[in-house]
């Protein structure tokens, strides 16, 4: 089975994205910024790994939060993260996927930016400012089947 992480990092003035150049199915579309679990590499490890490498912005793993989780049963899993804090705004672009802090009120209502999301974007994203997850009384499940 693929491992895989995704964060959500943003604070009330915006939310951290990548452009995808891939693969295939993401490209031109933005996702939270994540990546494959290495070898021997916890979720959390990788999820700070990823985070510092897409961005160039290291956030500490006390500062990221478990929300849930993501999986096809025998083909992938994803752990999802999110973590709010003011370093967002020192991201910038590490690689050939454009890293962008968007306005969450564009992230949130703007039906062409929305028409550019990957599909359960909104999704994951409602889940953490919702109350069930700040009063810590819910985990985020998505299977696909």
């Amino acid at each position: 089975m693929n491992k895989y992480t995704i964060g959500v990092a943003a604070d009330s003035e915006g939310i951290v994205l990548v452009k995808k150049n891939k693969p295939v199915w993401q490209a031109g579309n933005y996702n939270f910024v994540g990546g494959k679990v290495e070898p021997g590499e916890s979720y959390l490890s990788c999820m700070i790994r990823e985070f510092e490498e897409e961005t160039g912005v290291y956030i500490p793993k006390h500062r990221w939060e478990y929300i849930g989780y993501m999986t096809r049963p025998k083909d992938f899993i994803v752990k999802i993260y999110a973590t709010v804090d003011a370093r967002i705004h020192d991201v910038k672009t590490m690689t050939e996927e454009d890293i962008v802090v968007v306005n969450p009120d564009k992230f949130l209502l703007d039906s062409s930016f929305q028409s550019q999301l990957i599909s359960n974007l909104l999704t994951i994203y409602n889940f953490t400012i919702s109350s069930d997850f700040q009063n810590q009384n819910a985990e985020l499940r998505i299977i696909y089947k």
